[in-house]
C-alpha cells in the first residue's frame, strides 16, 4: 500500500510515492519524472531535472523571509512552529536514475536532517513527508519565473 502524489508542470509530469512495505521499512520518497509528451529522457533533461530539484525549497525560503521581514516591522504574528520548518535541497540526499522514458529520483533526508527532525535521536530514521517533497516540486516553477523575472528587470 503507497501513498501518493502527482505534479505536472509545463514540461514535466512527477509522479510521488512512498512504500508503505513493513519488510522494507522505507526511508525516502521515490518521484518518478516523464516528459508531458513521454519521449526518452534526453541528456539535456537530465540537465534540467537537477537543476529543476536544486531549486527545490527556494520559493518556501522566499516567502518566509518575506513573512519574516513582515511580522518584524509589526506586520502579521510570529509563529513559532512555522520558523523551526527549513526547506531547500540541502536537506535532502538525492539521487537520479535515468530509465528511458523516466528518471527515477529518490530523495532521503541528510543524517544530520533527519537527526535534527528527531531531535537527535538515531534509534529512528524518519522518512521526509511526501506532501512536504510535492510542494517543493509545485513550488519550484514559482521560483523560476521569480527570478526569470528579476533577471529581466535587471536587464531593462
Amino acid at each position: 500500500m503507497s501513498e501518493t502524489h502527482t505534479v505536472k508542470t509545463e514540461k514535466y509530469e512527477f509522479y510521488l510515492y512512498q512504500a508503505k512495505d513493513l519488510r522494507r521499512r522505507a526511508k525516502d520518497v521515490t518521484v518518478k519524472v516523464a516528459t508531458l509528451e513521454r519521449r526518452d529522457i534526453t541528456e539535456q533533461n537530465m540537465g534540467e531535472l537537477k537543476d529543476f530539484f536544486r531549486d527545490m525549497g527556494k520559493w518556501e525560503t522566499f516567502v518566509k523571509a518575506g513573512k519574516e521581514l513582515l511580522e518584524d516591522i509589526g506586520i502579521g504574528k510570529k509563529s513559532e512552529k512555522e520558523s523551526e520548518k527549513e526547506f531547500g535541497f540541502g536537506k535532502y540526499e538525492m539521487s537520479f536514475e535515468r530509465r528511458e522514458e523516466i528518471v527515477m529520483v529518490t530523495v532521503k533526508l541528510t543524517p544530520k536532517e533527519s537527526r535534527r527532525r528527531t531531535r537527535g535521536s538515531t534509534s529512528s530514521a524518519i522518512v521526509p513527508p511526501l506532501e512536504e517533497i510535492a510542494q517543493q516540486i509545485r513550488n519550484v516553477p514559482k521560483w523560476q519565473t521569480l527570478r526569470k523575472a528579476i533577471s529581466d528587470l535587471k536587464s531593462v
